[in-house]
Formats: structure tokens, sequence, C-alpha cells
């Protein structure tokens, strides 16, 4: 895949493997559009890549949020040609010490988060017949350590 011309959205985007994704995508050539709840640090890895970069702050835990994303991205810059689903979050915790509440959060990024930015997007790119959609995980899909309960199992 040569993602020179295309675009990119690229989710957790304000920090980690998000923003490095980011700023190799637009090295390569790509026009990327950076997703993830805090505006501010969206803007200062913006800021990094230069006019090559779209800042779209949102909730990807919220579906209707990640529906209005979708919309407004279509519209502004068109279906992005690749999609890297990189949000995600994660605590050490054994269950005992994990409250029903967080296991909640924990599993809606990275697992509904992928699942809702997908769903946006995917009608057009089948339309269109292209696209590439990237879903990045962890060793923790693969290995299981003691005390990553819902980390875990978010990734599986």
């Amino acid at each position: 895949m040569n993602p020179r011309g295309k675009t990119a959205l690229v989710t957790g985007a304000s920090s980690g493997i998000g923003a490095a994704t980011a700023r190799e995508l637009a090295r390569a050539g790509a026009r990327v559009v950076l997703v993830a709840r805090r505006e501010d640090r969206l803007r200062k890895v913006a800021a990094s890549i230069g006019d090559a970069a779209s800042v779209y702050p949102t909730d990807l835990r919220d579906a209707d949020a990640v529906s209005r994303l979708g919309q407004r991205v279509t519209s502004e810059i068109g279906t992005p040609n690749i999609i890297v689903n990189n949000a995600g979050a994660g605590r050490w915790r054994f269950v005992e010490e994990t409250s029903p509440a967080e296991v909640v959060e924990l599993m809606a990024v990275p697992y509904f988060a992928a699942f809702f930015v997908t769903h946006a997007f995917l009608p057009d790119m089948l339309r269109r017949n292209t696209g590439h959609i990237v879903n990045v995980s962890s060793v923790g899909s693969r290995f299981v350590w003691p005390g990553a309960t819902a980390y875990i199992a978010a990734r599986w």
C-alpha cells in the first residue's frame, strides 16, 4: 500500500503509536485525519506534521459522536482511503480490583471504537471498492499476563 496522495484517518492520534503513525503516513505523502478526545494534544501533533494534517476531536466511545465524525470528515475531506484503528487505553488490574464500570470503559476503546469508526466509513469504501483498514492491537491479543484482565479481554 502506497499512502502517497491518499487520505488516512488515524485514531488515538494524540500520542504514542497513533501520533507516530500519523507522522509517518504524512511523511510518506498522505493527508492525515487525526482523531482522539484531547484537542490540545491533537493540535500539537498536527503542528508537527503541517498542512497535511486535520484535527477532529471525538470521543470514540460514543457511537453517535463517531457517526457525526464520519459525516463531517466525508463532507469536508472525503471518505478516507486508509483507516488506522489505533485508539486504546489500558490499566493493569485483577478482576477484584476492577469495577464493572471501569471494564465497560476499557472495552469501549479500543474494541467498540474500532467498530464505530469502521462502520462510519465502510459503506463508502465498499461502494468505491477501495480502501485499507488497519486494526492496531497489542501482544496482549496473543499472550496473557496476570493483572491485565480488561486490557487483555479488549484486545482478544
